[in-house]
C-alpha cells in the first residue's frame, strides 16, 4: 500500500483539509502496514523491497556480524577476521553443508558431525554416511570408502604416496587385484616410467608399442635391454623373430644363448631359429655349440643373406 498522507489544508477550519475521520483512517492504514512489517511481537521485521545498511549488521553478538569496515563477514564470531570466518562454539564443529535438491548431502568442516579430531579437516557424505576426505593436523590426507570399498584407500604423508596401504616408499602400491600398478598412454606415445637419482644416471623403462617390446635404457644408452613380447632379452640388441624357447642376445643379432627345451642349451654365432635356422647378418659365417642328450655337438656353415636359411654341418661331437 502506497502511503496516504492527511491534508492538513491552507489554514486552520478553512475547510480544505482532509475530514478528521478519514484522516484517522489514513492514520490506522499507515500503523496497521507498519505493524504487519514488524510482527505481532514487534521482534520480526518485513521489508517487502530492497535493504540497505550503510554500517555493520549484527545478530545476537556474534551469530552473524558483518563488518562494513573491513568487508568481512563472521559466523559465530564478532570479530571477523579474514572475509569470511566461520568459528564453531565451545567443542562444536565449524562447517559447511553442501546439499543439491534430490541429491547428496556433503558437510565440509574440522570434524564433518564429529567424526575425528578439532585439528581435521574433513568432507564427509551425509547422504552415504562415510568420510570421503580428510586432511589431519600434520598435513597428512586420507582418501577413503572409495567406489563403494570401505577403509582407506589412498594416504599422502611425509613417507610418499601409498595406493591400497599406508605408504613405505616415495610411492607404494599395494594391492590384491591382476593390475596393481599401471602406465598408460592412450595417445600415439609410448607409456615411459623413469627412475632418477640426483646426480646420478636416468634409468627409463618404455614399452614401444609400434615393435611390441619392453625396451631399458641407460642414461645415454638407449636399449641397454630389451624384452621382447615372446620373452626373448636383447642386451644392447632388439632381440631376432626366434619363434619357440627362449632366447638371450648379445652385441649384436644371432650371438645367442637359445634352449627349445629343457635337455637342451645352444650357443649359437649369426644365427636365429624361427621355423629354422636363419642368417641373422649377410656375409657372416654362422656356428653353433649344442649341450644335450648327453653330448656336446658343434655346428658350422659359410656365409649367407639376413633373413635366409642356414643349412649347418655337424663339424664335431663329443659324447
Amino acid at each position: 500500500m502506497a502511503q496516504q498522507t492527511i491534508n492538513v489544508g491552507a489554514a486552520p477550519n478553512d475547510g480544505t483539509g482532509t475530514p478528521l475521520r478519514t484522516a484517522f483512517q489514513y492514520c490506522n492504514s499507515n500503523f496497521s502496514e507498519l505493524y504487519t512489517a514488524t510482527g505481532p511481537s514487534g521482534n520480526n521485521i518485513t521489508v517487502p523491497g530492497n535493504a540497505t545498511i550503510t554500517g555493520d549488521l549484527t545478530v545476537d553478538t556474534s551469530t552473524l556480524k558483518v563488518d562494513s569496515s573491513n568487508n568481512r563477514v563472521g559466523i559465530g564470531t564478532a570479530t571477523p577476521s579474514v572475509d569470511l570466518h566461520i568459528q564453531s562454539a565451545g567443542t562444536a564443529s565449524a562447517e559447511i553443508r553442501l546439499a543439491a535438491a534430490g541429491g547428496r548431502s556433503y558437510n565440509i568442516g574440522s570434524t564433518a558431525s564429529g567424526y575425528g579430531s578439532a585439528n581435521n579437516l574433513i568432507i564427509y557424505d551425509i547422504t552415504g554416511a562415510a568420510e570421503r576426505w580428510r586432511l589431519d593436523g600434520n598435513g597428512n590426507h586420507f582418501w577413503s570408502n572409495v567406489g563403494g570399498v570401505a577403509g582407506t584407500a589412498m594416504t599422502l604423508n611425509s613417507t610418499g604416496l601409498g595406493v591400497g596401504g599406508s605408504p613405505t616408499a616415495k610411492l607404494h602400491v599395494s594391492g590384491t587385484g591382476t593390475q596393481t600398478l599401471r602406465v598408460e598412454t592412450l595417445t600415439s606415445g609410448n607409456p615411459t616410467l623413469n627412475l632418477l637419482a640426483s646426480g646420478q644416471d636416468t634409468c627409463s623403462i618404455l614399452y614401444d608399442r609400434s615393435n611390441n617390446y619392453m625396451r631399458f635404457d641407460v642414461s645415454s644408452v638407449t636399449g641397454a635391454l630389451i624384452l621382447s613380447r615372446d620373452g626373448n632379452l636383447g642386451v644392447g640388441v632388439t632381440p631376432s623373430a626366434w619363434s619357440q624357447g627362449r632366447a638371450v642376445e648379445v652385441f649384436g643379432l644371432g650371438n645367442a644363448l637359445w634352449g627349445a627345451t629343457t635337455s637342451q642349451i645352444i650357443l649359437s654365432k649369426n644365427a636365429y631359429y624361427n621355423a629354422g635356422w636363419k642368417y641373422a647378418y649377410s656375409g657372416v659365417v654362422a656356428s653353433n655349440y649344442e649341450q644335450g642328450s648327453g653330448g656336446h655337438l658343434w655346428y658350422n656353415a659359410p656365409s649367407g643373406t639376413a633373413g635366409n636359411a642356414i643349412t649347418f654341418t655337424q663339424a664335431m661331437t663329443l659324447d
